[in-house]
């Protein structure tokens, strides 16, 4: 329960008509606010949803009209599984990819912890909402520090073949212990690398899956301790992202040590 007036609860893009009825049935009335995609108010009450599917309650009945809400939800059939990764377009640190999975039993929870792509979130964030998430879903990750990452870039010259790989290991290793979960994978490439693979989806838009928000937050977290990681190891100031600020951080630091904390990938070399 909310102790300060206002709730936030991830709603999956199927359930937004479902409960745009519900909130009407409850007495809301479609009201305008600035950057939603729709927004209902009531005595007590206000709902605006947002296009990353985060939905705000603000108000005394904010509690009440989440707990509405989540009982209109429709369970999962069967567990689903979510895979992103992070890093990949950072100069420095690994390359991070994860798989989370979803039970249908704490589909609910994880919702009113309110996943969302891991871009729209600040560090403190990140951090936080994954170690909430990681207390309900079962995941699976992969870290390539940049002196393995850039071992497999000689050796494959694709990033893509890189994260293949990679994506191919976790799903076997959630496959052992959540062999019927649906599986679906943020698209990135043109051509489906897992076609062969029974249950597994490569999709657009993946931000829109809740499963894949879940992993593009743990995904997302460990990529930031890794920083931190190689920043105490090498002692060297590393930064996210690939702005020239970057590079010439990079640039600055002995070459051994840079082959140590950069991806080859971005050709600093």
């Amino acid at each position: 329960m909310s102790s300060q007036g206002w709730r936030t609860i991830r709603l999956p893009r199927d359930e937004w008509e479902r409960v745009k009825e519900f909130l009407q049935k409850e007495g809301l009335s479609p009201a305008q606010e600035d950057f939603s995609l729709w927004a209902f108010k009531g005595e007590n009450v206000k709902a605006v949803l947002f296009k990353s599917g985060a939905l705000l309650l603000q108000g005394k009945g904010s509690d009440r009209i989440a707990q509405g809400i989540l009982d209109q939800i429709k369970p999962l059939k069967v567990c689903e599984a979510g895979c992103d990764e992070a890093g990949k377009g950072d100069l420095f640190g690994p390359l991070v990819l994860c798989c989370a999975v979803i039970s249908p039993e704490n589909y609910k929870e994880v919702l009113s912890l309110t996943p969302r792509d891991s871009k729209d979130l600040k560090r403190d964030k990140v951090l936080k909402l994954s170690e909430e998430l990681k207390k309900i879903v079962f995941y699976k990750c992969i870290s390539l520090y940049p002196d393995r990452f850039n071992e497999l870039w000689k050796e494959t010259g694709s990033i893509n073949k890189i994260m293949d790989r990679a994506y191919r290991r976790l799903i076997e290793e959630i496959r052992k212990s959540a062999r019927d979960c649906e599986i679906f994978v943020d698209r990135y490439s043109s051509k489906n690398p897992f076609e062969d693979m029974r249950g597994v989806h490569f999709v657009e838009r993946g931000e829109e899956r809740v499963s894949i928000s879940v992993a593009s937050i743990l995904a997302k977290a460990k990529f930031l301790k890794g920083l931190e990681k190689l920043k105490e190891v090498y002692r060297v100031e590393v930064v996210p992202g690939s702005s020239k600020e970057a590079y010439d951080l990079a640039r600055s630091i002995p070459e051994d040590i840079r082959k140590k904390v950069t991806k080859a990938f971005y050709g600093i070399r």
